[in-house]
């Protein structure tokens, strides 16, 4: 189990622009502390990719979630969209270039069934270059399950 952990962080830290710090402490408790940075990843294709959360996360509640993503060189700012699966809007934030992350309270994104969200690069005009596919967001949790 703890190889298990220690791979999914480190797949993690590949591609998310978070620095992770790990420490183990006098009882053997592993402990890690994640702090953002700015996302230094472009991508030079056309293709936005989706990085966190994965599909079909179920997001614990009274925490919050990263939203992030590989941007694309061409983009001059991004819309992350959130809605239910009937297309109701959830949340819908038009981001900075260089971000490449956005944190949501959870509370914001309590609802009774599932939610889906992307993020599209738009140009300067607004017009979308790029799309990422649609993930699913599982309803809030009340504790971290790990796999």
């Amino acid at each position: 189990m703890f190889r298990k952990i220690l791979f999914d962080v480190s797949f993690i830290a590949l591609f998310m622009p978070m620095s992770y710090v790990a420490a183990q402490t006098d009882s053997g408790t592993l402990t890690f502390k994640a702090e953002p940075q700015k996302n230094s990843m472009t991508s030079t294709s056309a293709r936005l990719l989706p990085l966190l959360p994965l599909d079909q996360t179920s997001p614990v509640a009274g925490s919050h979630v990263d939203f992030s993503w590989l941007e694309i060189a061409s983009a001059d700012r991004y819309r992350l969209e959130v809605e239910e699966t009937n297309g109701k809007a959830v949340l819908s934030m038009l981001l900075s270039r260089g971000v490449g992350i956005h944190r949501v309270p959870s509370s914001q994104l309590d609802a009774p069934g599932n939610l889906r969200w992307r993020v599209v690069a738009l140009d300067q005009a607004g017009k979308s270059l790029a799309e990422t596919a649609w993930r699913t967001l599982l309803p809030l949790s009340s504790e971290c399950e790990i796999w």
